[in-house]
């Protein structure tokens, strides 16, 4: 099981930096967000580039499809590709905060487009969103759409994933789910995200635990508290 850390970009990059140094020997992917909420933060795939040569770890970068259109798409897996980005994940995101959204795309016509357009290129993995909200039926469908890899919203306990899990193993896909741990000063943020489960860092080892053999990774997300995540982070190293 990889642990992966959910690192939204700073706009000071000593701030970076350090924290990056302070996660780096726990933490085995890197995840950066692209413009969280619909706030205009750097970009992530350029973030995503910057750590891959500074760290060598793995990372996934993210791409907002209200944000740009096909041909922008292509041209930043393009981008993706020559720097070697271990995965792009696609997702719908937040309404912009600036300016109106540009794109329509689903996310299931950009995975077929990239995988059509880009087809004999050493494509990173595309990844996708996966929200357990859904009935299992559709969750199920999802998982067929041509993505490698998928995002895992809305856990509330491993049982939640069982199922599908079996299914993604049979496909060759790969899972991580999201863990939010709440600290005291994460848990204003978290208390904004609607309906989405959130675990303190007390029982942050045992809920790891229980995914180990389900999934192949954890993004571990504990916003607004930089002290909490590098802890969090060291937990659920300490597990695996």
């Amino acid at each position: 099981m990889k642990i992966v850390c959910e690192l939204v970009p700073s706009t000071k990059l000593e701030l970076l930096n350090s924290l990056v140094r302070e996660l780096t020997e726990c933490t085995d992917v890197f995840d950066i967000p692209d413009s969280p909420l619909g706030r205009p933060y750097p970009n992530s795939l350029t973030v995503a580039t910057y750590l891959k040569l500074i760290t060598n770890k793995e990372v996934f970068g993210h791409i907002r499809l209200k944000d740009v259109n096909l041909n922008a798409l292509i041209s930043l897996v393009k981008s993706a590709i020559l720097f070697k980005i271990d995965a792009v994940v696609l997702l719908q995101g937040d309404n912009p905060t600036i300016g109106p959204s540009v794109s329509f795309t689903s996310t299931e016509q950009a995975v077929e487009v990239l995988k059509r357009e880009l087809k004999g290129e050493e494509l990173p993995k595309i990844g996708a969103l996966l929200s357990l909200r859904y009935p299992k039926e559709r969750i199920l469908q999802r998982l067929r759409s041509g993505a490698d890899l998928f995002l895992v919203l809305r856990l509330s306990n491993p049982s939640d994933i069982e199922d599908i899990s079996k299914e993604a193993k049979k496909l060759g896909i790969e899972l991580y789910p999201y863990v939010l741990v709440k600290t005291v000063k994460s848990k204003r943020i978290l208390s904004s995200l609607s309906g989405q489960y959130s675990v303190e860092l007390n029982n942050l080892e045992s809920l790891i635990e229980n995914l180990r053999d389900l999934v192949n990774g954890v993004i571990i997300s504990c916003p607004g508290d930089h002290k909490g995540l590098v802890e969090a982070v060291k937990i659920a190293k300490s597990v695996v």
